[in-house]
């Protein structure tokens, strides 16, 4: 029996649900008795990714990977994007570098298909600008200012 990509990754995904588990539990608690916690969020999270593991390893799959040698090579570059997104958030700072990762990842994400640049401008200054205000102002987190300016 050959071993197919997605039951891989379905079983990963649950020894990843295990480790954060556990985890989870070390997150210190200061609710009330009117809040939740901070380990709630954590544990449903947990809870969806290990159903939906669940289901995928013991379903009967046989489809192939969607995934030929160019979409393995589009998702390396996705990943790589993001890791320069988050290098990009502490020395830019998050009103620079998330316009520039979200025009990178509309271009790198649109496949065969025409963007029109004023729907695709009209997108990144909406994403970043709604974002800003849902962290800072609905949620009351800083995001960072970077250090080089």
């Amino acid at each position: 029996m050959k071993l197919k990509y997605d039951k891989l990754f379905s079983a990963i995904c649950l020894l990843a649900v295990v480790v954060l588990f556990v985890n989870t539990g070390s997150i210190r608690d200061l609710a009330s008795s009117s809040d939740p916690g901070a380990r709630l969020l954590p544990y449903i999270g947990e809870a969806i990714l290990g159903i939906c593991a669940l289901i995928i390893l013991v379903s009967k799959s046989d489809a192939q990977s969607f995934l030929d040698k160019a979409g393995w090579i589009k998702l390396v570059i996705i990943l790589a994007c993001m890791a320069l997104y988050i290098v990009g958030l502490n020395y830019l700072g998050f009103l620079i570098s998330t316009p520039i990762a979200i025009a990178v990842f509309i271009y790198l994400l649109k496949e065969d298909e025409k963007v029109n640049p004023i729907v695709a401008l009209l997108m990144i200054v909406l994403l970043t600008v709604g974002l800003y205000f849902m962290f800072t102002k609905g949620f009351s987190i800083l995001l960072p200012k970077g250090s080089l300016f």
